[in-house]
């Protein structure tokens, strides 16, 4: 087997037990880097200023997932189930115009500020890697699945989108408005997920001798908040179709 063909079925597994993977990789390395972090003698060591920072690097990727997914119609981008690749048309405007792969953008923003948080430079450097050669395949198997569906019309539109950074100078509005709801239905578990993680970290850094009990006090108020965020969205999802929208 060519040693693509053998990626792109890697890239095929990877795909639908991506979140299994990520897991089994991810928890120990983070479990260490939390050892690290308290007792490295560094606790908060750039203090809020750096939080700031790390925090927008997480929300900048909340929201390219937020708009690519408002901007999109139904089975083209997504959360595509674990049975495989899913795609009636294929997305070349909005953000697909930039980068062939936002959503991909979005979950590296995301998960980068979160590590960047742990001001730990190995970390960094061991996620960017991990990352790259997860999504890699994944990409190559995704790229041979559109190939092969939409032949000529995606090597045109490859020939001039980039992978993953993305570039300006062919920008295309959205051919459909963008839908908060739609947005708000899909992402709403992400956005939870990531402000849990920056919230835990905070806890776990002011539960250092140092810090005293009402700076902890804030931040638990804020996980009760986000907490109560989730359980709404998710029943309104699951008891209404308040955000249902036709087409998407």
């Amino acid at each position: 087997m060519l040693l693509r063909d053998k990626m792109v079925v890697q890239g095929n597994r990877l795909f639908r037990k991506r979140g299994m993977y990520a897991s089994v990789l991810g928890i120990p390395m983070v479990l260490f880097a939390f050892y690290q972090h308290l007792y490295s003698g560094n606790v908060h060591f750039f203090g809020w200023g750096w939080d700031a920072v790390c925090f927008a690097v997480s929300l900048i990727g909340l929201a390219l997932r937020a708009y690519a997914i408002g901007c999109r119609a139904r089975r083209t981008s997504g959360r595509n189930g674990q049975k495989g690749q899913v795609a009636d048309t294929l997305n070349t405007t909005g953000l697909y115009s930039l980068t062939r792969n936002p959503l991909y953008l979005g979950n590296f923003l995301i998960a980068l500020g979160i590590v960047m948080m742990f001001s730990l430079w190995w970390l960094v450097v061991i996620y960017a890697l991990g990352f790259w050669l997860h999504y890699e395949r994944i990409i190559l198997a995704e790229e041979d699945f559109l190939l092969n569906k939409f032949g000529e019309t995606y090597t045109k539109w490859a020939e001039v989108t980039p992978v993953f950074v993305p570039v300006f100078r062919n920008r295309r509005p959205p051919e459909i408005p963008f839908s908060w709801r739609t947005a708000l239905k899909s992402e709403y578990q992400t956005a939870a997920m990531t402000i849990f993680s920056f919230i835990v970290l905070q806890l776990v850094s002011h539960g250092h001798p140092a810090y005293s009990f009402a700076s902890v006090k804030v931040w638990v108020y804020l996980l009760a908040l986000n907490l109560a965020f989730f359980m709404v969205v998710r029943l309104v999802c699951k008891r209404t179709k308040f955000l249902h929208v036709s087409g998407r």
